[in-house]
């Protein structure tokens, strides 16, 4: 069962802050967490430090056979925790540690009620070796064991249709305001020379200008790079005369290749935001995969692309690629200009259009047959 989560009282940034770390990390670096308005059905609620834990004991409106959640109260830095808490401003891997740390706890509770009526029934007591290894090895799936993706060949496959519909849900979108990929549009759109730094990472120069960057080794081949939150990078400014010099002296790159693959490893098989999972898509040209990281299923989902256009679903089942591949290679050429998408609610405007053109032409030559 998915933990869930609930806020209240915190401040609209914090909000969408809490929600995008969440719905980021959610099946990746922790368990998938499901958002609930209601606080008394959530496991773990966020609140302010001012909203005390006996405010939420005294609320008569609870119904009494719903559980009290954890609570986690936001608080400054000068103020004491009173329990468990975060020291604001929260950071993206404080709350990450914070909810695996909660998950282990749910995971343990959890435990208790099935070792009794699964024990004795599963396991001969022949076997010395086993009982100090049973209580958490033979327990049921839990949180901890669902997997973000299953590897191909590696344990159950969720057919197609019903992975898509999975992902389709709000919490489980990619967000480019969240990745890489966010800073360099970001970039992109105001126009001026930044240099972005990360503590594990290379420096990577981007010169929106010219449509180029630098880096001091091959950044493309980093996924994990693309992977790392974007509160993670620090962006400087870099003055016009260095910039000058740098494109100069540098040996720059077309910016389209880091784009292609900040979209391929950032999104992780994730829908892109508001995208609709019953577009149909097609390639207007053949991606250079010389120059982008790619594997042999991108270039056969290239093909039929450029063949054909067709939904997600569509380009899975015909390719036979799996989902998560289908999606990352459509969110990286989609980031480059290289995919046309037709709408759902349009897809058949086409075909209608050239009907009613058929029938109007019609019409004018049984008109032309009685005119005088």
């Amino acid at each position: 069962m998915e933990p869930r989560i609930s806020m209240l009282g915190l401040t609209r940034w914090e909000s969408e802050f809490v929600q995008t770390t969440v719905n980021i990390a959610s099946g990746i670096e922790i368990a998938p967490w499901r958002f609930v308005e209601d606080p008394y059905r959530a496991d773990v609620l966020l609140v302010d430090a001012e909203r005390s834990r006996h405010e939420l004991l005294d609320d008569e409106s609870r119904s009494t056979d719903l559980a009290v959640p954890i609570v986690v109260s936001f608080t400054a830095a000068s103020e004491a925790i009173d329990g468990r808490g975060l020291t604001r401003p929260v950071r993206y891997a404080e709350l990450i540690s914070m909810l695996k740390e909660i998950e282990g706890e749910l995971h343990d509770a959890s435990l208790v009620p099935s070792k009794p009526a699964t024990k004795p029934a599963s396991k001969p007591v022949s076997k010395p070796s086993k009982p100090p290894a049973e209580p958490r090895p033979p327990a049921p799936p839990s949180i901890d064991a669902v997997p973000p993706a299953p590897a191909a060949g590696k344990g159950p496959v969720m057919a197609p249709e019903s992975l898509l519909l999975e992902k389709s849900r709000p919490a489980r979108r990619f967000v480019e305001g969240t990745r890489f990929i966010g800073l360099v549009r970001q970039v992109l759109r105001q126009g001026r020379p930044i240099n972005i730094t990360h503590a594990r990472f290379p420096d990577v120069q981007l010169f929106p200008g010219d449509r180029r960057y630098a880096s001091g080794e091959d950044v493309l081949r980093l996924p994990t790079l693309f992977r790392e939150s974007a509160l993670h990078f620090s962006m400087r400014e870099i003055p016009e005369t260095t910039a000058a010099e740098i494109v100069a002296a540098k040996s720059c790159r077309p910016i389209g290749p880091l784009l292609y693959s900040a979209a391929l490893f950032g999104s992780e098989g994730r829908l892109l935001l508001n995208c609709n999972p019953d577009d149909r898509l097609g390639l207007v040209n053949w991606p250079n995969f010389n120059v982008i990281p790619h594997i042999a299923e991108h270039k056969d989902i290239a093909r039929y692309m450029l063949a054909n256009d067709a939904t997600l679903l569509q380009i899975a089942s015909a390719t036979r690629v799996e989902m998560d591949t289908v999606i990352g290679f459509c969110n990286a050429c989609e980031a480059v200009g290289l995919v046309r998408r037709i709408p759902a609610a349009t897809a058949s405007a086409p075909d209608t259009g050239r009907a009613q053109k058929q029938v109007l032409q019609l019409m004018e030559r049984i008109r032309d047959m009685f005119r005088p």
